[in-house]
């Protein structure tokens, strides 16, 4: 799924690719989005925990040099939060499509 916005496209990754992506590539972070309880429930190995809320204040713990990938349990917050980083000048973030297990 594609979704336009603005001057930029937010393309989704699969469940699928992220798996392949975490498991070949060094150079890949996880960002999970949704709120602390949530994350503590179940949360995807080695995913970051910033809340959508709280992206804008820590976008430094984000490396600019990675791809990163999006998650929340909806793919509202994540499409947002893709939208926060490519305007903070992160060009490689994606939101990951469905769930991830």
């Amino acid at each position: 799924m594609d979704v336009k916005k603005d001057s930029y496209e937010v393309k989704d990754i699969s469940a699928k690719q992220t798996k392949e992506l975490i498991d070949k590539e060094k150079d890949v972070i996880v960002v999970d989005v949704r709120t602390k309880e949530k994350y503590n429930e179940v949360h995807i190995k080695g995913a970051n925990l910033i809340p959508v809320q709280e992206l804008e204040q820590n976008i430094h713990k984000i490396p600019k040099d990675k791809k990163v990938i999006i998650h929340c349990g909806s793919g509202n917050s994540s499409s947002k939060a893709c939208e926060v980083l490519k305007g903070k000048g992160l060009k490689e973030a994606v939101p990951l499509e469905g769930w991830y297990s």
